[in-house]
């Protein structure tokens, strides 16, 4: 069971400081015996190359420690557990600046665990990492949520959810299939990734599954900010959970947000030039799955790539304009 396929559907565009449970956000009972796959990533977004990193989670009671096992990570460490304490420590790790080094500034750790057998429908299993640049106070990350939930329960998909900056304002627009005669819809904003607050929520029918839904956040200024929206079910049941971030333009190439949208991803491209432009998408591996010539218009570009043939796992799109290259991570995972 060591043959894990790296693969998690993406949500919203890429944070590089993160925690994701790979299985989902959700498991059955009968599922319990099963491994639990985290992923861990961190990316160096100082000025200075990072000396020294480490990893702390604190696993919760939920899941059984002794069944911990380290399956790969992205660089030389040395790992401790002690009492639900995990550590990694990547000591003279040289991480390099993303602003120097894009793919050189990122890493991440992947272990699987089980969850303790005597969970029952209704609880979850909550977990976030402390991620230590140097000296630096902790980057942490979001909670990844895994719920136990009833084999029978009503399902939901975020089949779209997106981001777009318009001038002080972002515009958002999302899709969701339901089978419950009516589901809660909660849109929630952050400008941290980390404290949350409700900007809607309302109930909608069955009549609108798979609707297009849009929402304003008006006067945001010029700052970064993350969403996500959640789907609950008419008896409190979390259905799914999707996120998005949309960013604050800067000079040059800015790679906004990249998004599923079915067997496609979406994706949104800032320039201050219009003009000709490379990109290409490649895998973990560094193999291209995708490069194409593509024409921008000074502003955001907002197009799409077919890629329901590849296979799950971390992927990077990319852009190159004269010597300079733009990147941003993302995953997939294949239906």
């Amino acid at each position: 069971d060591n043959n894990f396929i790296l693969q998690q559907e993406i949500t919203g565009s890429y944070d590089p400081n993160d925690k994701t449970c790979l299985n989902g956000p959700t498991l059955m009972p009968d599922q319990l015996d099963e491994n639990l796959y985290y992923l861990v990533r961190f990316q160096n977004l100082g000025n200075d190359t990072a000396i020294h990193v480490r990893v702390v989670d604190t696993l919760p009671v939920t899941l059984n420690h002794s069944s911990l096992q380290l399956l790969s990570s992205s660089h030389v460490y040395a790992a401790s557990l002690k009492n639900n304490v995990l550590e990694y420590k990547f000591d003279s790790i040289l991480l390099p600046p993303a602003i120097h080094n894009e793919a050189g500034s990122n890493g991440y750790v992947l272990f699987k665990i089980k969850p303790k057998q005597n969970l029952s429908i209704g609880n979850s299993i909550v977990n976030k990492a402390d991620i230590f640049f140097d000296f630096n106070p902790a980057v942490i990350t979001h909670d990844a949520i895994t719920t136990i939930v009833d084999p029978v329960q009503p399902e939901a998909t975020i089949i779209e959810f997106s981001g777009l900056r318009a001038g002080e304002h972002n515009q958002l627009s999302y899709k969701v299939v339901f089978s419950e005669p009516a589901v809660k819809l909660i849109l929630e904003s952050s400008s941290d990734g980390v404290n949350y607050y409700e900007e809607s929520a309302g109930w909608i029918l069955q009549s609108r599954s798979g609707a297009a839904m849009n929402f304003v956040d008006e006067f945001v200024g010029m700052v970064k900010m993350h969403y996500r929206i959640k789907v609950v079910s008419q008896d409190g049941l979390l259905l799914k959970v999707a996120g998005v971030v949309v960013d604050v333009p800067s000079p040059g190439i800015s790679i906004l947000s990249i998004v599923r949208s079915g067997s496609d991803i979406q994706l949104q491209v800032n320039v201050d030039k219009g003009g000709v432009y490379e990109t290409g998408i490649y895998s973990i591996d560094g193999k291209y799955v995708y490069n194409r010539r593509l024409t921008f218009e000074k502003g955001t570009n907002i197009f799409r790539v077919p890629f329901g043939r590849n296979a799950g796992g971390v992927y990077s799109f990319v852009v190159f304009k004269g010597r300079k290259k733009y990147s941003r991570a993302f995953v997939w995972k294949r239906d």
